[in-house]
């Protein structure tokens, strides 16, 4: 009994907190990198996964996370969620909101990366921003609570 609490704590505890990170060097080149990336626990919909982005130098681009099952090279990949974001220098988490349908609480592994122009909704200096192209998905800030 005492057993099957500690799997089930061990269990719950993997499916509210961190995802490991799966290499990209992509944003590399814009001088942007990836330090930790969680799922919301307080998410109505539990669709949205947070990235903390480091920007070294202002960024604008559209930006792709993917979730896998597994953290190694034969995860199978479970959703994607583009995001545009237009962010001077600094840091901050950026929200990712991935379809309804995506078992995101399954996830074990996200990887980051930069993608072609125009994908995602525009999510500018931590302000909301509905994309025209997802069903007005909202893609926010993390909370900060800072405008356009």
């Amino acid at each position: 009994m005492r057993t099957r609490l500690l799997v089930a704590a061990v269990v719950a505890l993997s499916a509210c907190g961190g995802l490991k990170l799966k290499p990209d060097a992509s944003l590399a080149p814009a001088s942007v990198s990836v330090t930790r990336v969680e799922r919301a626990v307080d998410n109505v919909t539990g669709k949205t996964v947070s990235a903390y982005l480091v920007f070294d130098q202002p960024f604008e681009g559209a930006v792709e996370m993917r979730l896998f099952d597994r953290d190694d090279a034969k995860g199978v990949e479970l959703g994607r969620a583009v995001v545009r974001v237009r962010e001077p220098a600094g840091a901050r988490y950026v929200d990712f909101i991935f379809d309804p349908r995506t078992p995101v609480y399954t996830a074990a592994a996200a990887q980051v990366k930069a993608v072609a122009a125009g994908a995602g909704e525009v999510v500018d200096g931590g302000a909301q921003a509905e994309s025209a192209t997802d069903g007005g998905t909202e893609a926010t800030d993390g909370g900060t609570g800072a405008g356009p």
